[in-house]
Parts: structure tokens; C-alpha cells; sequence
């Protein structure tokens, strides 16, 4: 006859396996998130960070499931591998803690190096613009002729006048297009940073409570420690 408290235990058993389950899962997907690995690229390393972030409750969950009921029912290689988990739980709290300067790195490297492209963008247009509009300096009407026609068949206004008018309404108009170019690069990047910005934020806060979690269950798992030392 199995006395009620018997019964009540037991049914933590099918849970142990189910966090056990979950724990070869998070296992899976550590191995997909560095496969294949590349140091040297910052967007990766970023993105690693944040995976290992997002995918965080599944070792939790299972953690959690596999502790249940303490000592109950557990043979001595049970035991060793709570043993184990309670130490690898300590070990990855500290590695969530790292996380969070290694995710840094990653996003001010990425930071710098969509503000440089940026500005290496806006300098080749400058240049350009700036070689273009030599060459109308010295265009002859023919040349200016075909300038105008260029770019009304973009969309542009040019209505003609003498050469000198036209002249000025060509390099007026790929100024005014230079300018807006850039004005668009620049909120398209100022777009990038600030999500850039707000999943970093995201990311370390996140590696900052699997952090804490990590090491309450290891903190909270003292027993398992404590109880294969006594034999």
C-alpha cells in the first residue's frame, strides 16, 4: 500500500525526466548556436550573445524540474549528477555574468563600424559631388544640355535657360540630391544603432537574471553537494 506522502513524491519523477529532456534540448541548441563558429566576426558574436540569452529558460525550466524533491529516490549516480548540475548551474551564472562584457565588446565593434561605413558613405558622395560638379564648371551648352536631360529623365527639374542658369540649376540640383542622400543615410544608420542599443540592453538584462537564477539553484542545491560528501 503506498501511503499518500509515497504517492505525492513519486509523481516528481516523471518531472525529473522531463527536466532532463529539456537539458539535452538546451544541449542541442548551445551546439547550433556555435556551429559554425566565427570569432572574428562581431555581428556573430553579438548574435551569439544574444541566443544564448533568448534561449535561456529551457536550462532553467529544467533545472528547476530535475531538483525536484530533493534527495528523494535518487540512486548514487543520480546523485553524482545532481552533484554535477549543481556545480555546472554555479558555473554558467558566472558564465551569463561574462556574457555581459563580451556583449559590449561585440556592440560598441559593431557601433563603430556601421558609424564608419556611414561616414565613408557621405565621403565618397562629397567627393563625387564635388568632381561632378568641376566637370559642369567646365561644361561646354552641349554638355550642360545633356546633363539636364540626365537627370530630368530622373525625376529632376531642370528647365533650361541660358548656360549660365543651367549651369547653377545643375549643381543646385545634385547638391540638393547629395544632401538628401545623406540626410537618409543617416537616419537609416541612427535606425540600425538604436535597435542595436535596445537589444543589447535587452540582452544584458536578461544575462543578468539568468545570472542570479543560475546561482540561487545553486545556492538553493546545498544538499546535493552536502549529501554524496557524507558517504
Amino acid at each position: 500500500m503506498i501511503s499518500s506522502d509515497d504517492a505525492r513524491w513519486q509523481s516528481v519523477f516523471p518531472l525529473r525526466a522531463v527536466g532532463y529532456g529539456l537539458l539535452v534540448l538546451a544541449a542541442f541548441d548551445i551546439i547550433n548556436i556555435f556551429y559554425p563558429a566565427n570569432f572574428t566576426n562581431h555581428q556573430w558574436e553579438f548574435g551569439v550573445f544574444g541566443e544564448m540569452v533568448e534561449r535561456v529558460p529551457v536550462p532553467l525550466i529544467g533545472l528547476a524540474l530535475i531538483f525536484l524533491g530533493r534527495a528523494y529516490g535518487r540512486n548514487i549516480w543520480e546523485k553524482r549528477l545532481v552533484l554535477f548540475l549543481s556545480w555546472i548551474s554555479l558555473l554558467v551564472g558566472i558564465l551569463f555574468l561574462l556574457l555581459i562584457p563580451f556583449g559590449f565588446n561585440s556592440f560598441q565593434r559593431i557601433e563603430n563600424q556601421v558609424t564608419t561605413t556611414v561616414d565613408q558613405q557621405v565621403t565618397r558622395r562629397t567627393t563625387r559631388a564635388a568632381q561632378i560638379e568641376e566637370q559642369i564648371e567646365g561644361a561646354t551648352a552641349d554638355q550642360l544640355e545633356i546633363f539636364a536631360a540626365r537627370l530630368n529623365q530622373q525625376g529632376r527639374t531642370i528647365v533650361g535657360g541660358s548656360q549660365e542658369d543651367l549651369r547653377t540649376q545643375i549643381i543646385a540640383e545634385l547638391d540638393t540630391a547629395t544632401r538628401r542622400a545623406d540626410r537618409q543615410s543617416k537616419r537609416t544608420v541612427e535606425a540600425q544603432l538604436l535597435t542595436l542599443r535596445k537589444n543589447f540592453m535587452k540582452w544584458a538584462v536578461g544575462a543578468l537574471v539568468s545570472c542570479i537564477l543560475f546561482i540561487y539553484i545553486w545556492f538553493t542545491t546545498g544538499w546535493a553537494r552536502r549529501g554524496l560528501k557524507r558517504r
